[in-house]
């Protein structure tokens, strides 16, 4: 996938990917309004919330947990490069399984979270962005 110009992304997140970019302004703006501390990361905004849980893309937006881990900022990045370019309003869906996923595998389940190719090109989607910047 080429990189988007910022331009590009932006304008992208706010037509094809909509929905979930949407849901990324609700979220982090009430956030915001709870005193917690938005910073950026690439073409997306993001806030660190709670304790190793993970993360959560949100369109122009992305949730991360304490501590911060580069590994899964450049996963969240390259979600939202997904959402920006490939699903526009399919992307929901994705992150919905994607979630699923998550859970189940928080509650025992042995799997590689990485085998479903929709969690392996956002980490190398990610990485590939912040290698060029």
């Amino acid at each position: 996938m080429k990189h988007l110009k910022k331009w590009q992304f932006y304008l992208l997140s706010f037509t094809w990917g909509l929905p979930l970019s949407l849901a990324g302004v609700l979220v982090c703006g009430v956030l915001v309004l709870f005193g917690y501390r938005v910073k950026r990361y690439g073409h997306l905004y993001y806030i660190a919330i709670g304790e190793s849980w993970g993360g959560l893309e949100l369109g122009w937006f992305f949730l991360v947990s304490v501590p911060e881990k580069e590994a899964v900022r450049q996963h969240e990045l390259g979600h939202g490069y997904q959402n920006a370019c490939l699903f526009g309003f399919f992307m929901p869906v994705l992150c919905l399984l994607s979630a699923v996923r998550y859970w189940i595998k928080q509650m025992g389940v042995e799997m590689d979270y990485y085998a479903w190719w929709f969690e392996a090109q956002a980490s190398r989607i990610g990485k590939s962005v912040m290698e060029d910047t």
